[in-house]
């Protein structure tokens, strides 16, 4: 009876290994997941030299906020608040090589993130985009975005 226990508790033992397996772990999402929040602009390409390589806040200069929320499932939300008006934005994207590419509902234009990581500052940077600060002074602003 007691060698019937034994084989019994081997048989269990090597099921319960057997069972165990690497492909069954699920694949952690990609670092891009989760909640950002547009934290500042990078300015360049302004005529005035002194409006180039900044950092401003978009909240105070221009009452402008955005949100994007990305999920696991490759789809995302972008909240955009302006003065009064809120407007949300959806769509799908794809991440490679530190790259992601939101791709809109709307037929909007795709945009480009690279995903950068600094002291545990996890950051997103849009690719460069027309920006004025008021009828005189136009550039290029790089948007980042923060978890």
């Amino acid at each position: 009876m007691k060698r019937l226990l034994y084989l019994i508790s081997v048989v269990v033992f090597a099921a319960g290994l057997a069972s165990c397996n690497k492909d069954d772990d699920p694949t952690p999402p990609p670092v891009v997941v989760g909640r950002w929040d547009l934290n500042h602009v990078r300015t360049s390409g302004f005529t005035s030299a002194n409006l180039n390589n900044l950092t401003l806040d978009l909240y105070y200069l221009q009452f402008y906020s955005s949100r994007l929320d990305v999920y696991s499932d490759n789809t995302f939300v972008r909240n955009d608040r302006q003065e009064f008006a809120v407007g949300d934005f959806s769509g799908t994207w794809t991440y490679t090589n530190d790259k992601l590419t939101l791709k809109y509902d709307d037929g909007s234009a795709d945009e480009v993130y690279t995903y950068t990581k600094n002291k545990n500052i996890e950051e997103l940077s849009s690719e460069l985009v027309n920006f004025s600060l008021d009828s005189t002074n136009a550039g290029k602003a790089q948007l980042i975005y923060r978890k």
